[in-house]
This record gives structure tokens, C-alpha cells and sequence, in this order.
């Protein structure tokens, strides 16, 4: 069964949420799409959950996105008696909190990266 997302639906998505600012969204959309990729279930049924998957790989794309452009940002400028001051942080707040619910609507679908603690019994010797 093929696990393969579709590049052209995350690209979609990344481009809704970026307003098309960005000239080459590969650059994000093809690391989270191998991300999502990667931790899929073997038995999940990918065609069933593409729309799901994709849309959570764009959301991981547009949240890195923002990540490298918040950076580049001037964080506030004054001229005269006018203030302008930039929202990035919000900006990057509510891409996180976008990226985390997608992946929280998918995590039925992925292999956990929890860990596990147990203990086992030994024998004296």
C-alpha cells in the first residue's frame, strides 16, 4: 500500500496559511511531508486520511515557515508620533497552536514517539 502524501495538497495548504509569500514552499513542504511520512502506522489507510495528513504536514511546513521569517522581521519602529510595532509573536503563537492541533487530529494515525518505562524481574543468583 502506498504511504506516499501528496505534495501538491500540502503545498495547497501551506499557501493558504502563508498568503503566498513564500517563493519555494518545497523548501518546507518536502522536510514535513518526510516527516509525517516516516511515522505513519503501517496499517493506515493513506488514501482515506490524505486530506488529514496533508493538511498537518502543510500546518508543520507553515509553522517552520514562520519560525525563519519571524526572525527577519524588524520587531518595532517609531517615526515621528507614529509607533508601529510587529505581532510575530502572535504570528508564531498561533502557527504553533495550529501545527499542534493538526497533529493532535493525526496522532491516531502515527507511531507515538513516547517513551515507555517497565520494569523486569530478575532472578538472584
Amino acid at each position: 500500500m502506498d504511504k506516499s502524501l501528496s505534495i501538491d495538497k500540502i503545498i495547497d495548504v501551506f499557501t493558504a496559511l502563508s498568503g503566498g509569500d513564500c517563493s519555494d514552499p518545497e523548501i518546507y513542504c518536502n522536510p514535513s511531508k518526510a516527516a509525517i511520512e516516516v511515522n505513519i502506522l503501517p496499517d493506515c489507510d493513506v488514501q482515506a486520511n490524505m486530506i488529514s495528513l496533508c493538511y498537518a504536514a502543510g500546518c508543520m511546513a507553515y509553522y517552520k515557515y514562520t519560525l525563519r521569517t519571524v526572525r527577519e522581521r524588524i520587531p518595532n519602529f517609531k517615526a515621528g508620533d507614529i509607533t508601529v510595532a510587529d505581532n510575530s509573536d502572535s504570528v508564531l503563537e498561533s502557527a504553533r497552536l495550529l501545527m499542534l492541533d493538526a497533529m493532535n487530529d493525526i496522532s491516531h494515525l502515527l507511531r507515538s514517539k513516547r517513551f515507555s518505562f517497565s520494569s523486569v524481574k530478575m532472578k538472584k543468583v
